[in-house]
């Protein structure tokens, strides 16, 4: 059975009914970033080890094949356009001049944005930057000095965290750090607390739940993890970039000397939704949700879909959420193993034809492969991730004991 007329007709009057933004929505995208003319597949800097994980996905043909980093940034954008900012910001710089017709697509995409061509590469210049927005100092900025994290989800669901958290009657202190994370969804949700998988994993950062809706969770952290990758107020950037004096090469907060410091006290707002996924994902510590890939037919707004079991041509992106392996693993693996209604948000708008096999099956996501390691890639055993997370943090003192503090170093 091809239902996709249907199916293309429902996504339609869905995109009609997405609210338009909140008079509270005081979100402004900040979007920084150098476009390098890079051979893709070729390693340059960064985890090796994380570098051949990706290649074994990205060097087979198929769907997840390589990307230029010029076409994963067009990707990227495309996908924030279809946000209602307050205000849109980008500087961003083209290694290759042949690139620059980026500008162009930047401008259609963000007619009321303010482009400029360069990034910035120092503290100041981002402070400078920053300085020269127009928006209240308790706005939240959506600072991305990445070309590579899609926003997958309905913006609805964004419109309405951010309406959800005026509600949040819980007092901090003045020189809190709050951020958002909106990307690295995974690694969030098991970092949580001491019943989780990661807790204490990376950066011996330890979280405390103080706060929990169907929305988000707040988290307090002990250390301040002021990863490119969330939303700051824009006086909480801005004084980032003012402490770190000095004239080193710096392209994201993490270059900075606050990173992992416990300078200022620091709460995450930690949303129960994935917003953005990295575009080469979490293969890391996920074995089973595969990184993001561009399909066949997006930028020509000609993606074909096939929701069933076989694939009805090569340039098709066949959904299954019951295959047992993906199209980098076999021929006849499936390119995604999601519900259909759980597509990029993004897409939508782009694809040319749907072919439904699965109809009405009726199909328990919560059963899925895909969405359980999703959520908990190591399983969410509060018992283990427990007493594991007592053994990491006795590890962790244990270094501590042994080497000293850092400030006798």
């Amino acid at each position: 059975m091809i239902l996709s007329e249907y199916k293309l007709s429902s996504y339609r009057d869905m995109l009609k009914k997405t609210p338009k933004k909140q008079s509270n929505f005081n979100v402004h995208l900040f979007f920084d970033v150098f476009i390098e003319d890079a051979i893709p597949g070729v390693f340059l800097r960064g985890d090796p080890k994380r570098f051949e994980i990706d290649h074994k996905i990205r060097s087979k043909d198929s769907q997840y094949r390589y990307q230029t980093k010029l076409d994963i940034t067009r990707y990227t954008l495309i996908s924030y356009s279809e946000i209602n900012w307050k205000s849109v910001t980008i500087r961003l710089e083209c290694e290759n001049k042949d690139h620059d017709f980026i500008y162009n697509e930047i401008r259609e995409l963000f007619p009321k944005a303010t482009i400029h061509k360069e990034r910035s590469t120092t503290s100041k210049q981002f402070f400078d930057a920053l300085e020269k927005l127009s928006c209240s100092e308790k706005d939240w900025i959506f600072f991305s000095p990445n070309n590579d994290h899609p926003f997958i989800a309905d913006p609805k669901h964004f419109y309405d965290l951010i309406d959800k958290l005026q509600e949040v009657n819980i007092e901090f202190n003045n020189d809190s750090l709050l951020s958002i994370p909106f990307s690295h969804y995974t690694e969030c949700n098991n970092m949580a607390s001491i019943f989780s998988a990661y807790w204490g994993y990376y950066g011996e950062v330890y979280s405390k739940i103080i706060f929990e809706n169907s929305h988000f969770k707040i988290l307090k952290l002990n250390k301040m993890v002021t990863d490119s990758v969330h939303l700051y107020k824009l006086k909480d950037l801005k004084s980032f970039f003012s402490m770190d004096v000095g004239k080193k090469r710096v392209i994201r907060i993490e270059d900075t000397f606050l990173y992992l410091s416990n300078i200022r006290e620091h709460h995450v707002i930690h949303p129960k939704i994935e917003l953005c996924r990295h575009y080469d994902g979490y293969s890391h510590i996920i074995d089973y949700v595969p990184p993001l890939f561009i399909p066949d037919g997006f930028f020509e707004n000609k993606i074909k879909i096939v929701y069933g079991k076989t694939r009805s041509s090569e340039k098709c992106v066949l959904i299954n959420p019951f295959s047992s392996h993906y199209s980098f693993e076999k021929n006849s693996g499936a390119d995604l193993m999601i519900l259909l209604e759980d597509l990029p948000y993004f897409w939508k708008k782009r694809i040319e034809k749907i072919e439904d096999y699965f109809g009405n099956l009726s199909i328990n996501k919560k059963e899925l492969r895909y969405y359980k390691y999703l959520h908990y890639p190591k399983g969410n055993n509060y018992i283990i991730n427990f007493v594991k997370s007592i053994i990491r943090i006795l590890k962790n003192n244990l270094k501590v004991i042994v080497r000293g503090p850092a400030t006798n170093k």
